[in-house]
């Protein structure tokens, strides 16, 4: 009987601790989704500033390949 009680608090003890890390680990997924969304954002404005860069270059290239030829003639 005694062996029972201890069981059933070794057992309590053990859902207990696993509802503790149950709760930990949703909280770290919520930090998780929230550092991906800013990686996310992140992304989005660096792959913003990279297309305005190749259009800037592309501008560049075009206006000095106008200037070699405007010197050509």
């Amino acid at each position: 009987m005694e062996q029972s009680f201890k069981k059933i608090e070794q057992l309590e003890q053990r859902m207990m601790s696993l509802e503790e890390q149950r709760g930990r680990l949703r909280d770290e997924k919520e930090r998780l989704l929230q550092a991906n969304e800013a990686l996310a954002e992140n992304f989005r404005r660096l792959q913003t500033s990279m297309n305005h860069l190749q259009t800037q270059e592309a501008v560049r290239v075009e206006a000095a390949r106008a200037q070699a030829l405007a010197q050509e003639e």
